[in-house]
C-alpha cells in the first residue's frame, strides 16, 4: 500500500489466501494422482508456467498477505469473501458452463470444467463442494493462526 491509502480489504485478502491454498491443493493433488483429471488430454502446458500459477504464484500471495499486509483482522468478513465467490463459481460451472460446453465429456455428465467432476453424480458433487467450503474454512483459520503467530513473534517494522 506504500502509505497512500488508508484502506486495507482485509477481508478480500484474507479469502483470497485461502482460494490461492485450494487452488495449489486442489490442482496438484488431482494432477499427481491422473493428470488427465484437471488437464486436457492429459497434456500439462509449459511446467515453468504451472509451477509459476499453480505454485510460485500463491507462495508469494501468502507471504504478502502474512508478513507484509498482516491480513486478518476480520474474519466473518474474509469467510463472506470466501464462501461468496466459491458459491457464486460453483454455481457458474454447474449451470452456464456445463449447460454450453459440450467438453469435457464425463461418465455422468459433460461441460463441467474439470473433467473428474463429469464423472460424479449431482450428490456426489455437492458433497465435494460441501467439502471444499469447509475445508476453506479450516484453512481460514489456519491462516489465522499463522497471521497470530507472525504478529505476535515478528512484530511490524514502526511506519516514519
Amino acid at each position: 500500500m506504500e502509505g497512500r491509502s488508508s484502506h486495507r480489504s482485509d477481508g478480500l485478502v484474507s479469502a483470497t489466501t485461502v482460494i490461492n491454498a485450494m487452488v495449489v491443493f486442489l490442482y496438484w493433488r488431482p494432477f499427481l494422482d491422473d493428470p488427465k483429471s484437471v488437464t486436457r488430454d492429459g497434456q500439462i502446458g509449459e511446467l515453468y508456467l504451472e509451477i509459476c500459477l499453480h505454485g510460485v504464484g500463491p507462495l508469494l500471495q501468502w507471504i504478502d498477505a502474512l508478513s507484509i499486509h498482516r491480513s486478518y483482522c476480520n474474519l466473518v468478513l474474509a469467510a463472506a469473501w470466501l464462501v461468496g465467490p466459491i458459491a457464486l463459481y460453483l454455481t457458474w460451472g454447474e449451470t452456464l458452463v456445463q449447460w454450453n460446453s459440450g467438453s469435457p465429456v464425463g461418465s455422468v455428465t459433460t461441460g463441467i470444467p474439470y473433467p473428474f467432476l463429469n464423472n460424479m453424480e449431482l450428490p456426489e458433487r455437492l458433497t465435494f463442494y460441501g467439502v471444499n467450503i469447509v475445508t476453506a474454512l479450516v484453512l481460514l483459520l489456519v491462516f489465522a493462526a499463522l497471521a497470530w503467530l507472525i504478529k505476535r513473534f515478528l512484530p511490524a517494522p514502526a511506519m516514519p
